[in-house]
């Protein structure tokens, strides 16, 4: 698929996600920013919905918390499944961002993370399983950039 047909995601800085043609696509919500950053860092853009919940919703009521992430999800859906190439993709129990169909900026240039902050001013009060996961993914975006950019140096400091 050629990028002209993808989307772009920017995780580093400020969020923001484009369609292919370029057109900005504006999530209101921090937490759906959250659930599209969140999958977009996963493993294979998928995680449990119950993973999703315990870190956006986690002081909630289990059932009060299904709702707001399906509700949330609804939203997320309308916004990014517009065109022919679904997005987002929710399952009985899981959701998937797909990834073949969006560039992450995280995921091909980590090392802009030394100086770009992941998900720079995103703040979800009193979540705690959210700024847990933001602060672990920071921590190993940081890693990730300084053991590239040290790899990339050797070759120079051998001539």
């Amino acid at each position: 698929m050629t990028s002209a047909k993808r989307f772009t995601l920017g995780l580093l800085g400020p969020f923001r996600i484009l369609e292919p043609g370029g057109e900005r696509i504006e999530i209101p919500s921090k937490k759906g920013v959250a659930v599209v950053a969140m999958l977009a860092m996963a493993r294979d853009g998928e995680r449990t919905r119950g993973w999703l919940q315990d870190r956006l919703w986690g002081k909630r009521q289990h059932t009060e918390a299904r709702q707001s992430l399906r509700r949330e999800l609804s939203n997320l859906r309308k916004l990014l499944n517009r065109g022919p190439t679904s997005l987002l993709i929710s399952e009985h129990d899981r959701v998937r961002l797909d990834l073949a169909s969006v560039d992450v900026d995280a995921r091909l240039s980590p090392e802009q993370a030394l100086t770009s902050e992941f998900l720079e001013g995103l703040d979800i009060a009193g979540e705690d399983g959210f700024e847990d996961w933001l602060r672990e993914q920071r921590s190993t975006l940081a890693v990730e950039a300084r053991t590239r950019n040290t790899q990339l140096a050797e070759p120079a400091q051998q001539h």
